[in-house]
């Protein structure tokens, strides 16, 4: 059986979910806007660490996006947009971060327990001060707590994966995660008298200072804005790194994937029940799910929804 941790963590989420995607392997035609958001991002940056044209990444998706039907379409270009200003607002906040990537998108495998193949992705290699460290990108709604991120712990199994397989030099130090937000800056209003709204946005200083220009303003008046916004922590990137996980943690969440792993591979093609909660209308088989609990005929929705689902799935974005 193979087993990545996407279906660890459907197979823990809804048992449902995960015969839809794994058992009957489907998928939705088209992602929701937020999925959309974190698999573009993610494509761009995996061609930035590569040398290749990032907005070659863009185009395609604006073309492939082109097809829907108009008000479809719209929504999903205005989607495009935003993770353009998104990934330019990325590029900008980290220029000249020291940052040497020297891989991207690898995949490693290791037998966890008998029978079952356990498959990672690791987003990024990055080498910083003549330290490997392993990277993940992350796209959120909100940049996560700390507390928050103690659910978040993939990076901690893939660390373990990782020197498991490799020695000496190409043994890791530590994990990133790479947070970049799905909520663009806001750009601030002109006013009647002619000046921008200065309170009660959330921005950052390159939008600002953009947004100035665009309306041919002098940046001396707003230095107080811009000085501030400069110096203040971005609510749009972060980036924090664990150096070398501690060895207790490691040995629990690498005990619970494997707890995990038995169980989808003893009950995984048996078990469908559903775990309903209000949660429910975010998941990408809500609307099958929705309508067969209600005995209603499903082929339709099927047919018109829903497609054969790529090999073996695919790794999702934390929205």
């Amino acid at each position: 059986m193979r087993c990545t941790q996407s279906r660890l963590k459907l197979w823990r989420k809804c048992h449902r979910a995960h015969w839809y995607k794994w058992i009957l392997k489907i998928q939705r035609r088209w992602p929701s806007r937020p999925l959309l958001t974190g698999q573009l991002l993610h494509k761009m940056i995996d061609y930035l660490a590569k040398g290749k044209d990032p907005y070659a990444v863009l185009a395609e998706y604006k073309k492939k996006y082109k097809k829907l039907f108009i008000e479809e379409a719209e929504i999903y270009q205005n989607t495009l947009e935003e993770g353009e200003r998104i990934f330019k607002g990325y590029m900008n906040h980290w220029e000249d971060d020291g940052v040497e990537f020297v891989d991207s998108e690898v995949e490693l495998k290791i037998e966890l327990v008998e029978g079952v193949e356990f498959v990672v992705h690791i987003d990024k290699v990055a080498q910083e001060k003549g330290m490997l460290w392993l990277w993940d990108h992350k796209t959120h709604k909100n940049l996560p707590t700390a507390e928050q991120r103690l659910s978040d712990l993939q990076l901690v199994l893939y660390f373990w994966v990782w020197n498991k397989l490799h020695t000496g030099k190409r043994r890791v130090s530590g994990i990133v995660w790479d947070y970049l937000r799905t909520k663009t800056p806001t750009i601030p209003q002109l006013l009647k008298n002619g000046t921008l709204s200065r309170r009660d946005i959330i921005t950052d200083h390159a939008t600002y200072l953009a947004t100035i220009r665009e309306h041919n303003l002098d940046p001396d008046q707003y230095r107080d804005v811009l000085d501030e916004l400069a110096k203040q922590k971005s609510p749009f990137y972060d980036r924090v790194p664990l150096p070398a996980p501690d060895k207790n943690l490691i040995e629990s969440v690498v005990n619970d994937t494997i707890d995990t792993a038995i169980e989808i591979r003893g009950l995984g093609e048996i078990l469908k029940d559903r775990n309903l909660t209000y949660m429910c209308p975010s998941c990408e088989f809500y609307e099958i799910c929705h309508a067969d609990l209600r005995g209603l005929d499903i082929n339709f929705i099927m047919k018109t929804r829903y497609e054969e689902a790529e090999p073996y799935g695919s790794e999702e974005s934390d929205d």
